[in-house]
């Protein structure tokens, strides 16, 4: 009887699952992932040592078409948000490298000197996070570099002050609860349990 009950909990655990999701999978160099702070201006976070990065709204749909670096997005189009950045602490120059890798395909970046494109898109930021917007140079110099190919975002930023800010849209992750993954276990429990009450005691 008590195996019975185990089982039973078990199978319970398994069916009650919780939602798994996926955003940025690893990174490279001196990209180091952050929670969503409480706001993000154009000298905090910051560091000399490292490009900050977290994730933003996801699987959010556009409402209108969104203009990125290399292209429109069209209306309708479900996508993940992420931001990073690198603010430098004092004087003098730093420059900082690596790469990001997502759950899906890169769609595109917003990363324009003036920020504009990143001004725009900021409705993509984090929930409870604040933005300062406007700020001369928000996005990237000639000096610096970005480059992007399937799910990988490479990126060089030689940062004075203010920083380089980049924000990165990829294809929606969409979340796969985990009793789902966990369902065939979960049957198989429940099936141990149904041939547990049919032995003669």
């Amino acid at each position: 009887m008590n195996k019975v009950k185990h089982l039973a909990a078990v199978a319970a655990l398994l069916l009650g699952g919780t939602t798994a999701s996926a955003a940025t999978v690893s990174s490279t160099g001196d990209f180091l992932e952050i929670a969503a702070p409480a706001s993000v201006t154009n000298a905090a976070p910051s560091s000399n040592s490292n490009i900050f990065y977290f994730n933003e709204v996801q699987n959010y749909t556009l409402s209108s078409a969104l203009t990125t670096d290399t292209g429109v997005l069209a209306a309708g189009t479900r996508v993940d948000s992420h931001l990073f950045f690198h603010n430098r602490v004092g004087g003098g120059v730093n420059t900082l490298s690596g790469t990001l890798t997502f759950a899906t395909a890169i769609l595109g970046t917003m990363s324009d000197i003036n920020g504009g494109l990143l001004d725009a898109s900021d409705f993509l930021g984090a929930v409870g996070t604040t933005y300062q917007s406007g700020f001369a140079n928000r996005g990237l110099e000639s000096n610096d570099s970005l480059s992007f190919i399937g799910d990988t975002v490479t990126a060089s930023l030689v940062v004075s002050q203010p920083g380089d800010w980049v924000r990165v849209v990829t294809v929606a992750a969409i979340p796969v609860p985990a009793s789902i993954l966990l369902l065939p276990l979960g049957l198989g429990a429940l099936g141990a349990i149904r041939r547990r009450r049919r032995k003669p005691s």
